[in-house]
């Protein structure tokens, strides 16, 4: 519900922006996703220390890492996918959010979700959790928190590896791609 273009495309426009398009790797990106998103993302390591490791990562300057305000000036709310929560949530189905931000990037999510916070019975962040998509051991603390089982909710993600997640807890699971193909696969389901 919160858009760049997609998740790829802020991602390495981001990476872009931080290393002034110099050329970035595939090791780097992987390094960062496997090395530095986990902890930073769960709270366990803090800005300073992601913005030092990025840096040295890309071999600039760490004033040059900005993530959470390029994250600010480059999000914005996905608009047609809120109209499909309004959707679902009169249908009957409790909405929430599940996201892996960092404390910083999640004080602005909050910030653009405020005029929508109606639709939400529940928002889990993995800054706060400490445990992020696509654990199990996130999934079923979402449930539980809810108190709903896995064959009672429905799954939707930007990431694969998120979905698989969820699917492997046994949650149905759906990959956005964008809106007309979500709104197709939750009236499959009979969400919408």
């Amino acid at each position: 519900m919160i858009a760049h273009d997609n998740a790829k495309n802020y991602f390495y426009g981001e990476l872009a922006k931080i290393t002034k398009n110099k050329k970035v790797t595939k090791s780097q990106i992987s390094y960062i996703r496997k090395n530095l998103f986990p902890d930073f993302e769960t709270g366990k390591m803090r800005a300073s220390e992601f913005y030092e490791k990025m840096a040295k990562t890309f071999g600039i300057r760490r004033n040059q890492v900005n993530w959470a305000g390029n994250f600010a000036k480059l999000a914005k709310i996905n608009k047609k996918t809120i109209d499909v929560i309004k959707r679902a949530r009169k249908n009957g189905y409790t909405i929430a959010y599940l996201t892996n931000v960092d404390y910083a990037r999640y004080a602005h999510v909050k910030k653009l979700l405020a005029p929508y916070r109606s639709l939400f019975s529940f928002g889990f962040a993995s800054c706060y959790m400490h445990m992020r998509k696509p654990k199990r051991r996130t999934f079923e603390y979402v449930l539980k928190k809810m108190g709903i089982s896995a064959k009672e909710a429905v799954f939707i993600d930007n990431e694969k590896q998120n979905v698989i997640g969820a699917k492997a807890t046994g949650i149905k699971s759906i990959l956005f791609k964008n809106n007309s193909d979500l709104l197709k696969k939750l009236r499959r389901l009979g969400v919408v």
